[in-house]
């Protein structure tokens, strides 16, 4: 789940397909980009604006990843994923994923 910050002026949608380019290097259609949910993180005071992409990415991208974004990736089953995550999170994939 790409993720990051929203840049002084920068639309939210923009930074989400900005992100996505920047630690998997898909390139995101912003107006494909629907607002699901936002999550408050009490940690930092922020909110986590959660979007979802509603057009199929296409299977020939090379997904690769910028070692100055990412420590490390690696893929999971959706219903391993509450675990390895952060409360904030874990709540919204039980809300909108059923696991």
């Amino acid at each position: 789940m790409p993720g990051g910050g929203v840049e002084a002026n920068e639309n939210p949608k923009v930074a989400a397909a900005r992100e996505s380019k920047e630690e998997v290097n898909v390139d995101l259609d912003v107006t494909q980009l629907k607002l699901v949910d936002i999550i408050f993180k009490p940690s930092d005071d922020s909110l986590l604006l959660m979007y979802e992409y509603s057009e199929p990415v296409k299977e020939e991208i090379d997904y690769s990843v910028n070692d100055e974004e990412i420590e490390g990736y690696k893929f999971f089953a959706p219903h391993d994923m509450p675990k390895l995550l952060p409360e904030y999170y874990q709540e919204f994939l039980k809300k909108h994923f059923n696991v």
